[in-house]
């Protein structure tokens, strides 16, 4: 990198790391006109690489190294001042806030649906908009009232499971209370719709929505279970 300082039509310049100041006499004044920072040929911001201990002062007269410390200091500043670094460090963009489970139904590919899952509910969402669960997947909602509420949920039981556990029965469970059992035989997409007794349900606190299937497909390599492949899940009226 050179970086290149015109003063009083005179020009000094900074080799990268193995140089020193050239002399500048004693009756030099700092007169910053002009400031260039060069990676190649491709002007950048001024991204502070300067440091005291680069300033080899040592060979030169007080004077000198006083009038060389202001210069430095006049450069340190207006580097600070300069446009926004190009190759500065990545600041992250937050991530934005979780909002409460508010909605008594979610499906899978909800921005917000992390904030419904309880347990065994994989994080990430398929492009087509579903989940892989596990052995009891687990989600909790804040319903605002209780009569007339049936709990539903849409889902898959994948082919290739299938191969190896044959049927499949998936036990459904409202606050840990079951209300529905149904065994399938075959892969494909199924829908539950059941109601729910109002005494099952939470109007001030979370109620929770539970399904478990059985058998649950073991992966032969690594022991990892995989259940259904869920859409959506939650009460309506």
């Amino acid at each position: 990198m050179e970086l290149s300082v015109y003063l009083n039509a005179r020009r000094a310049t900074i080799a990268d790391g193995s140089q020193s100041w050239p002399v500048l006499g004693t009756d030099f004044k700092p007169d910053v006109r002009h400031l260039v920072s060069r990676v190649g040929s491709t002007p950048t911001g001024f991204r502070h690489h300067l440091t005291l201990s680069r300033l080899l002062l040592g060979d030169y007269n007080s004077g000198v190294n006083q009038k060389a410390a202001l210069l430095f200091c006049v450069i340190a500043l207006v580097g600070c001042s300069s446009s926004p670094e190009t190759n500065g460090p990545n600041i992250q963009k937050a991530a934005a806030p979780v909002e409460p489970p508010t909605k008594p139904l979610i499906t899978m590919n909800d921005p917000n649906a992390k904030a419904y899952f309880v347990k065994d509910v994989s994080d990430g969402a398929d492009a087509g908009g579903w989940r892989w669960t596990f052995d009891r997947p687990e989600l909790r909602f804040f319903l605002k009232k209780t009569e007339g509420i049936h709990a539903v949920a849409d889902f898959s039981i994948a082919g290739d499971t299938m191969k190896t556990t044959g049927p499949v029965t998936v036990s459904f469970f409202v606050n840990d209370k079951l209300i529905g059992k149904e065994k399938y035989t075959k892969a494909g997409t199924y829908h539950f719709d059941k109601p729910v007794p109002a005494d099952l349900l939470s109007a001030d606190k979370a109620t929770t929505f539970a399904l478990e299937p059985k058998p649950i497909w073991v992966a032969p390599g690594d022991g990892k279970h995989l259940g259904l492949i869920l859409v959506r899940a939650g009460f309506v009226s």
